[in-house]
């Protein structure tokens, strides 16, 4: 389902740039390696991706949107992922 720019105020776990995520229960099912990683959405990959900076990674990765949940509390205006 095709979601218009204004439909994800409707929607509390749409993943906006900035936000902190991590794998969720599905994602870690289908990627165990990931384990309790953190990192930030830095840009959009396919239509069903997001780009996202794990913390203790160097490089970026693409991650389906569905293996993905937000930290809680954390987002992107509280947090923009750099340390300071």
């Amino acid at each position: 389902m095709r979601r218009m720019p204004y439909e994800q105020d409707l929607d509390p776990d749409w993943l906006n740039y900035g936000d902190r995520v991590r794998m969720n229960a599905f994602g870690l099912e289908r990627h165990p390696t990931y384990g309790s990683r953190e990192g930030v959405i830095v840009g959009m990959g396919t239509r069903n991706s997001l780009r996202v900076k794990f913390d203790d990674r160097i490089t970026v990765q693409a991650i389906h949107r569905d293996y993905l949940e937000r930290v809680s509390g954390k987002s992107g205006a509280a947090s923009n992922g750099r340390a300071s």
